[in-house]
């Protein structure tokens, strides 16, 4: 089956663990903007956040971050980000 893969603008955000400016989202296999209780993967440093009900990102409470734990494919985005991260960093030095 084939993936697609949308961005879409949202309000002014920064990612609550690094500060990273946020101002789009990308849904894969979702034709839908995000929503509340959406989550949001960091492209800086690949932490999960969840959208509140204003589109604003928060940390996750503690039984949202362990059904995140609990899922593999969530791992494997991160663990993507962060050799992208890796791959730019010895790149550019």
């Amino acid at each position: 089956m084939r993936k697609y893969q949308k961005d879409y603008n949202i309000p002014d955000n920064n990612c609550p663990y690094c500060g990273h400016y946020v101002d789009q989202a990308m849904q894969e296999n979702n034709l839908c903007a995000p929503g509340p209780g959406d989550i949001c993967i960091c492209i800086r440093c690949s932490e999960v956040a969840v959208f509140d009900d204003t589109l604003r990102l928060r940390k996750p409470t503690q039984a949202e971050a362990k059904e995140i734990a609990a899922d593999p494919y969530i791992k494997s985005q991160q663990k993507i980000i962060i050799t992208v991260n890796a791959m730019i960093k010895i790149k550019n030095n």
